[in-house]
Formats: structure tokens, C-alpha cells, sequence
């Protein structure tokens, strides 16, 4: 571009529309092993967390607020774009095919303008329009959550986790269907079969108990071992962060055997079990350590698929919490408006929050892996965020809200798990 030249609306359109097309994963990927950031953890989680703000925008549907994430996106971009190139854009290195990438790449101000503009476009009447939406929506009743599991698989288990967001449920419900449920139809064996239907009636209250100290569904950390003895299997290990273990029946367990991390069903009340509660800030939700001494269990599956079993899984209960995250968001735009009134300026950053939260939730039910991955990061973020502001605004009216949204984003690994687990999602 000549620096003499300035570029027409029509002309600027056209380059941004190339560069917004550009952001993808494969082009980013390229234009970071280009450079010296391949391996920079920053870099790779700076990288993650725009796949996510480009994913929420392209989800959400159009008008103001989507032009707000539109552009937001795209300037997150441009710097993303700079921060990699460093000082390849002082020498002016040619770069093959992303010549339009580097030449918008410095126009932030534009980026960042137009966002600005597409705030201000995002008045009352849009806001007043979205709240309407939001309070309209129907929030089932717990009674009826098994029976939507049961007849809708997963768009039951959406409507009923974010219903269970919104109302800060206690209730063991996330931890049977959300987590056991999930588990043992992603196993996708006879074995599992009782248990699940013992669970749709509500003859049995499951867990599971897959992480170990780090928080994380990661075959590789599994170090609760299983052993083959003449009457069955006997693990021995400590498991964390499993919600309603003291209440449990039957407790899933991930367990290493020669063949690799696989799936067993523990009776809770069997010899070696000792369940002691984590001492942790959300009193909503309750979190226990399973320590298991020599203890029977009964395998489900093959031996050795529990590392496929938690990645596949992992997904699904991920995508359920995203709907409790986008219930919890909702809770607090609803307390912020009831208290303070509609006309609240947070309102409108908390609006933009939920729409994009919503498009990513939407998106991963019944989605490819990485729409998970993306919904579990996007969603979070939003949930603390709009809870933080909702804190900030009404006090301690709004601090169990709070500290729900960050124990939600801290479980399953958190954000030191969560960004590398979508790009190992989309192969990067």
C-alpha cells in the first residue's frame, strides 16, 4: 500500500474482510512457525484466547453486539498479528501469502474505532431488547431434568445445566448426570448400561473421580493404580475434585493398569474408601478427595480406553458446564437489572458477555471437539467476568454468584489446562 495513498471505505472493507479471513488457525499457525513464538507458552495461550473471540464473533448473530465482538476480535488480531512479527515488521521481511495480513495488521486504530463505534451503537434499545429476551426464557424445574436427559440426550442436559446455573443448584444433579452420565455414554458399552439407567431413575447417585492433583483430565497425570487379583480389581490412589463423592453411591474411577488409564465403578461404601471434603472458597458446590487403599472395583470397558474415554468425555462435561456458566451469567444480569434498573451501564458490557458465552454454549452441543475446548474457555471468562461486575455493583448480594463462576473456571484444570486443550483439540 502506497503511503500516499489513502484507501477508500469500499477499499478498507475489502481489507479487512481478507484479514478477517485470514485469522484462521492454519494461516496464525503458519505465521507463528515464521517466527521465533511457536514454542512461547504466552504466545500459544495469547494465540488460543483469540481463536476463542474470533470463534464468539463468527457464532454470534447479527446486529450491534455482534459487530462489537466483530471488531473487537480483529483488533485482538492485528495484535496478535504484531506481537509475533516483531521485528520482522521493522525490516519489512517478506512473508509468503500474508502480505494483506501484515498491512491491516498495523491499522489498529481502525480496528479499534470501529469497535468503538459498534459499542456506542449497542444503546438502550438493544439492551432493552436482549434483557426482554433473557427474562423470557424458561428455566425448568429440577423435577423435570432427569426426564430431559433421559428423552433429549444432550439438548435436555443443556436446558437443564443452565437452569442449574442460574438458580446456583446445590443439588447432586451436575455431578450425576453431567459428569456420570456423560461418562459412561461416551463409553458406549453394555457395561455401563445399568448404571445409566440407574441414574435416569434415580435408584443411584454417581461421580466421577478422574483428576488427580493437578485438576485435570489428562491420561498422562493418572497415577491411582489398578491391579488384576482372582476375584476382579483393586485400586489404590488418591483422586481429586470430585463433587458429592460423601453422597455417592457408586464413584467412577479413572485407573492405570498395565494397559493404560481405564474406567472402573467403585461402591462407594466399599473397604480402602476415604472420601474428606477440599476446604475450598464456593461453598455451592462441594469437592472431595477420594483416597482409595487396595479397594475392589469392577471394570467397565476395555482395558486401557479410559485415555480415549476422558477426552471424549471431557468434552461433553465441559459443554454441560458451559451451559451452568451461561445460566450463572444470566443470574447476574438479571440481580444488576432488578436492583439497579435497566439503564445501568455495566448492563451493556454484560449483555455483549452473554451473547458471545451463548453463541460458543450453543455451538459445542452435539459440536466437533474444539467447539467444546472453545465454549470452555469463552464461557468461563464471561461467567467471571460479568459475576465480578455484578459483585462489584451490588456487594455481597452477588458473591456466591462469584465465587461459583471462578470455582467453575478453575475446575477441570483451569486456565493453566484450558487454553493448551484447545489447540491440542485443533492439532496445533
Amino acid at each position: 500500500m502506497s503511503a500516499t495513498h489513502t484507501p477508500s471505505s469500499i477499499e478498507r472493507s475489502v481489507e479487512h474482510s481478507e484479514f478477517e479471513a485470514m485469522l484462521n488457525t492454519d494461516q496464525l499457525t503458519m505465521l507463528m512457525r515464521s517466527t521465533w513464538t511457536w514454542d512461547d507458552r504466552a504466545m500459544r495461550r495469547s494465540l488460543s484466547s483469540l481463536l476463542v473471540r474470533l470463534a464468539a464473533a463468527r457464532a454470534s448473530r447479527t446486529g450491534p453486539i455482534a459487530d462489537v465482538l466483530r471488531w473487537r476480535a480483529l483488533a485482538d488480531g492485528a495484535e496478535f498479528v504484531r506481537t509475533v512479527l516483531g521485528p520482522k515488521l521493522l525490516a519489512g521481511e517478506d512473508i509468503p501469502q500474508l502480505g494483506p495480513l501484515i498491512d491491516t495488521a498495523i491499522d489498529t486504530p481502525a480496528f479499534l474505532q470501529l469497535a468503538a463505534d459498534a459499542r456506542d451503537e449497542v444503546g438502550s434499545t438493544t439492551v432493552a431488547l436482549s434483557l426482554e429476551q433473557l427474562f423470557s426464557m424458561p428455566y425448568s424445574d429440577e423435577s423435570s431434568w432427569a426426564g430431559s436427559v433421559s428423552s433429549a440426550g444432550a439438548e435436555g442436559l443443556a436446558g437443564a445445566t443452565r437452569a442449574y446455573g442460574h438458580r446456583l443448584g446445590e443439588s447432586p444433579f451436575f455431578a450425576g448426570f453431567a459428569m456420570a452420565w456423560q461418562t459412561l455414554k461416551a463409553l458406549d458399552s453394555e457395561s455401563g448400561q445399568d448404571l445409566m439407567r440407574g441414574i435416569e431413575n434415580g435408584s443411584i447417585q454417581a461421580t466421577v473421580a478422574a483428576a488427580e492433583q493437578t485438576g485435570a483430565w489428562d491420561p498422562a497425570l493418572v497415577r491411582t493404580k489398578a491391579s488384576k487379583v482372582a476375584d476382579g480389581w483393586r485400586l489404590s490412589g488418591v483422586k481429586q475434585f470430585a463433587p458429592v463423592a460423601d453422597i455417592a453411591d457408586v464413584i467412577l474411577v479413572i485407573a492405570r493398569t498395565i494397559a493404560g488409564p481405564t474406567l472402573f465403578a467403585v461402591d462407594a461404601g466399599a473397604p480402602g474408601v476415604v472420601v474428606t471434603a477440599h476446604l475450598g472458597f464456593d461453598r455451592t458446590r462441594r469437592l472431595f478427595k477420594v483416597a482409595l487403599a487396595d479397594t475392589p472395583a469392577v471394570l467397565l470397558g476395555t482395558e486401557g480406553g479410559g485415555g480415549s474415554l476422558m477426552f471424549h468425555a471431557l468434552d461433553d462435561v465441559v459443554t454441560a458446564l458451559a451451559g451452568e456458566q451461561v445460566g450463572l451469567i444470566e443470574r447476574s444480569i438479571g440481580a444488576v437489572a432488578a436492583e439497579l434498573g435497566e439503564s445501568t451501564p455495566e448492563l451493556t458490557e454484560m449483555v455483549i458477555a452473554h451473547s458471545a458465552a451463548h453463541a460458543l454454549w450453543r455451538k459445542a452441543i452435539d459440536g466437533p471437539p474444539e467447539a467444546a475446548a472453545i465454549a470452555h474457555i469463552g464461557c468461563s471468562e464471561a461467567a467471571v467476568n460479568t459475576a465480578a461486575s455484578a459483585a462489584r455493583l451490588l456487594g455481597a448480594e452477588a458473591s456466591a454468584t462469584l465465587q461459583r463462576a471462578l470455582s467453575a473456571q478453575a475446575w477441570f484444570g483451569g486456565p493453566a489446562s484450558y487454553y493448551e486443550r484447545l489447540l491440542e483439540r485443533l492439532g496445533v
